[in-house]
């Protein structure tokens, strides 16, 4: 059952993990090496995004403190290199999605929306609780452009969210946010009915 659950809430980093045991063989430690290093490689590679959007944001020297701050954060180090999870994966989307999010509120270019789009739905099938600030980044892209007096251009949140949702029918039950009662049965074997 927890594979089932894994596979729903992880899409990515199951294939991601399927894809080097694969390769590398199952449960090998060379397996193992390759997947600890690519979390450790997402991790690290969570500082580039960190630096731009804080660059833009507050300057260049808050940008630099706060790339570095990252670098030596206790939590990305020792966490990424020993847990096989989408945490560090998850991370790096919604980091890319703000600073994405900093340069769509000056350019109302229908391209660079479905791009948008596209890292939304990726974020999604990597760890579906990253949709939740969707409508959010989405409206301050929108309200700053409609303040700019350009052409707010917000479809690409529906297409990310319509790759999100176009995910198999196996894949997606019970884990709607639109579902019944049901919606939480399979964690850690509880099961919420309703009946009496």
């Amino acid at each position: 059952m927890s594979a089932t659950i894994l596979g729903r809430n992880r899409l990515v980093t199951l294939v991601r993990a399927s894809g080097c045991l694969r390769v590398f063989g199952i449960y090998t430690k060379t397996s193992a090496l390759v997947i600890l290093s690519l979390n450790a490689l997402t991790s690290a590679l969570n500082c580039v995004p960190i630096f731009f959007f804080a660059r833009r944001s507050f300057g260049d020297r808050v940008a630099l403190w706060s790339g570095w701050a990252w670098a030596a954060f206790p939590y990305a180090i020792y966490f990424s290199v020993e847990r096989i999870w989408s945490t560090w994966l998850s991370t790096l989307l919604l980091s890319l999605l703000f600073l994405v999010v900093l340069h769509l509120q000056d350019s109302d270019r229908v391209w660079k929306w479905l791009g948008y789009g596209l890292l939304w739905g990726l974020a999604g099938l990597t760890e579906p609780i990253v949709l939740s600030v969707l409508p959010f980044l989405s409206l301050s892209a929108c309200h700053n452009l409609r303040r700019r007096r350009k052409t707010v251009v917000c479809a690409g949140d529906d297409f990310g969210v319509g790759i999100y949702h176009s995910r198999s029918p196996m894949v997606h039950t019970e884990l709607s946010a639109l579902s019944s009662v049901h919606s939480f049965s399979g964690y850690d074997g509880a099961r919420m009915d309703h009946r009496k």
